[in-house]
């Protein structure tokens, strides 16, 4: 765990991009009414490793976007369109739940070293 909170930011954010255009071409291959797109939560959730809240948000945007961007582009099956706007409205508000659960660990974090380094002088 400590090597990956000591990996650059950048190579995080990369893994988290490329990881939610993975789950972005999956959920589109499957048809409507699947709730594969939720999977943009563990990428959100990626977020904690990065030491930026606006990296986070950043990434919540993305999947956000990508989330709905997906239902269009899906096969729409025997679906009733309500049910599809449900789930994906579930989908984005737990992504934002999520970005903001690990925005405050972060913000925590970061005062938690503010205070070791205050103690140690």
């Amino acid at each position: 765990m400590r090597r990956l909170e000591k990996a650059p930011a950048g190579s995080i954010l990369i893994v988290s991009a490329v990881a939610a255009c993975a789950v972005f071409a999956l959920d589109v291959s499957l048809r409507l009414g699947v709730a594969f797109g939720v999977l943009h939560v563990a990428v959100v959730a990626m977020g904690v490793f990065t030491a930026r809240p606006l990296h986070v948000v950043a990434l919540a945007f993305l999947c956000t976007a990508l989330g709905l961007v997906a239902i269009p582009l899906k096969d729409p099956g025997v679906v009733a369109m309500r049910e599809v706007l449900l789930n994906r409205g579930g989908a984005v508000v737990a992504i934002w739940i999520v970005a903001l659960m690990v925005v405050m660990v972060q913000r925590r974090r970061a005062a938690a070293i503010e205070a070791e380094a205050e103690r140690d002088r």
